[in-house]
């Protein structure tokens, strides 16, 4: 792994000044960056849930018998 890591950022900083630079800055209304805080939100709110539906099995390393989430939990964050 080490090998394939230097190998790609000695190739990446080799060709640098070849690479297109943007012409101008994106704008925050954009498309692309709507789109980007679209996937963002889903991973968030997704973390969320995988989190809140194995808290009892994460919890079973702490606790001997530990509780599920009310929802509540959910609504807070949804």
């Amino acid at each position: 792994m080490l090998v394939v890591t230097l190998v790609g950022l000695g190739l990446f900083f080799w060709r640098y000044k070849e690479l297109p630079s943007p012409e101008k800055e994106s704008k925050i209304l954009s498309r692309e960056f709507m789109t980007v805080t679209g996937a963002m939100m889903l991973l968030i709110l997704g973390l969320v849930i995988i989190l809140g539906t194995s808290s009892p099995i994460i919890g079973r390393l702490f606790v001997e018998n530990p509780t599920p989430p009310e929802i509540s939990f959910y609504n807070t964050w949804s």
